[in-house]
């Protein structure tokens, strides 16, 4: 077998990482900065009497939830324990297996395209966009700093759980940083989740529940997409995938948690 290409975000090093992500920070400040014309505030439509301590509390305790999740299934990978003896290795054979030839290269542009690095240009887009929309830093700031919170968590769950990569030779592209969880699932679903609960709290206008039903799942199939690639590619492993999906719920919860705080201590609209 013909050795496997290294990934686009294995070959960059660390320090043009750091220098990529803080240009595309200044960008992203400048160009929602300039989108926004007048002080963030609050769509109209939303008053801070719509959430109560239960709209709060609830999403903050499945973010907790998530967390644990996270921790717990971050134990069991450490210790090679039940759930990563039974789905790991099985998993990974059978999209080994099943690879189309053909289809390779496609799942690589795919892969690339929902990189932390192309996450975060999305999430830069979406912002920008957003505020416009809007008129307001709110948005945006869910949109951009959700990924980025979920970016930080993937590294230091890297940094506590140095976990290795499947067998170089089964990978389609070679990835050598460590495996445990993927920065991929964990950016891009964030990403997607944030969005969701962007438009879903009313930033813009009451949605039905049938755009609220095909919103969502466009969401879980573009996650599904995602987390399909990387386990195709043989780049992580299927509890790699679970606790960066985990992580994802960690942030969208929390993100949810949070604003609905902010609404409730802004002042009564009328």
């Amino acid at each position: 077998m013909d050795e496997s290409p290294v990934s686009f975000s294995a070959s960059l090093p660390m320090w043009a990482k750091v220098l990529i992500g803080a240009v595309l920070a200044a960008v992203a400040l400048y160009a929602v900065r300039h989108a926004v014309r007048r002080r963030s505030e609050l769509p109209r439509w939303v008053d801070p009497r719509t959430y109560d301590r239960r709209g709060v509390v609830i999403p903050a305790v499945v973010s907790g939830v998530f967390l644990l999740a996270v921790v717990a299934l971050a134990l069991d990978v450490h210790q090679d324990g039940l759930i990563t003896r039974t789905f790991d290795d099985p998993v990974h054979d059978w999209f080994v297996r099943h690879r189309v030839e053909g289809l390779n290269s496609t799942v690589v542009v795919i892969t690339n395209l929902v990189s932390p690095f192309g996450t975060t240009v999305l999430a830069i887009v979406l912002a920008t966009v957003l505020a416009w929309r809007t008129r307001s830093w709110v948005p945006a700031l869910i949109v951009f700093i959700g990924p980025a919170v979920a970016g930080l968590l993937v590294r230091l769950s890297k940094l506590l759980t140095p976990r290795s990569r499947p067998p170089q030779i089964d990978q389609v592209v070679l990835t050598v940083e460590p495996s445990f969880p993927s920065g991929h699932v964990a950016g891009a679903v964030s990403l997607y989740g944030c969005v969701v609960v962007v438009v879903l709290i009313g930033f813009f206008g009451p949605v039905s529940r049938l755009a609220a039903v095909l919103l969502v799942a466009v969401a879980v199939l573009l996650s599904l997409i995602v987390i399909w690639t990387r386990l195709y590619l043989a780049v992580h492993w299927f509890t790699d995938v679970t606790a960066s999906v985990l992580l994802a719920g960690v942030v969208v919860a929390g993100t949810l948690a949070g604003y609905r705080q902010f609404v409730r201590s802004r002042p009564p609209v009328g």
